[in-house]
């Protein structure tokens, strides 16, 4: 019979090092995606509102748009409000830019 080889017997006090560095390894990209999620650049949303103003010759007064999504009402009442929607290129920037400044 051949001899049997020793295995190496990790201490106690070493096995948790692994998981530790998987689960900080996870966390740190968690923070990574919600800070990238929560940061927006101005300028480069500026320049998107500025190529959809272009692309669909957006020359809608505010006042004169409707909006697509009323936040204020509730559900039971969306369906009143759909007929009154126009859905020109204009409303549609506008509503997204109100979308926008409520997210923040």
């Amino acid at each position: 019979m051949g001899k049997k080889c020793k295995k190496v017997v990790c201490e106690a006090g070493e096995k948790w090092a692994v998981p530790f560095a998987d689960f900080f390894s996870l966390l740190l990209a968690l923070f990574i995606a919600l800070f990238a999620i929560a940061s927006t650049n101005t300028e480069k949303m500026k320049a998107l509102k500025e190529e959809f103003v272009k692309i669909y010759d957006y020359s809608a007064k505010p006042e004169e748009a409707t909006p697509v999504m009323n936040m204020a009402v509730k559900s039971g009442e969306a369906s009143k409000d759909q007929d009154k929607d126009k859905g020109n290129a204009g409303e549609v920037l506008l509503n997204l830019k109100r979308l926008h400044e409520w997210l923040k």
